[in-house]
């Protein structure tokens, strides 16, 4: 039944049992004594075949902690001054926290130079 429908409560179950299960007097088989048996059974089950915890790994942005720098090319751009390409890529930097960004047009490639340059400006 649990693999079925993994949401049934054990004292669903437990009715169920008492329900279907009767002797030749027309008592149930299995008395209120097991109950607490059953629902450690089934917490076991559950933990070893039922569905899946979700995992999240909250995250604390703390003010003035963490940026981020990356460089980007945007190759769908064709851009052209006086009908020639134009090569370049944009450095980026944002501030985790408030989100505030800035970008800057490099016409040399990823360098260190472009990096620092970057990041003091």
């Amino acid at each position: 039944m649990l693999k079925s429908n993994p949401d049934l409560q054990p004292k669903s179950l437990f009715l169920y049992l008492q329900r279907t299960h009767i002797d030749s007097s027309g008592f149930p088989i299995y008395s209120d004594s097991i109950q607490r048996s059953l629902q450690r059974k089934v917490a076991k089950w559950l933990a070893l075949n039922g569905k899946p915890k979700e995992v999240m790994f909250p995250q604390k942005h703390i003010a003035g902690e963490q940026g981020l720098s990356d460089f980007t090319h945007f190759k769908n751009a064709e851009i052209t001054i006086n009908g020639k390409p134009f090569k370049h890529m944009f450095y980026h930097f944002r501030l985790v926290y408030s989100k505030w960004s800035y970008l800057k047009v490099i016409l040399s490639g990823e360098s260190m130079q472009a990096l620092s340059e970057g990041l003091q400006e």
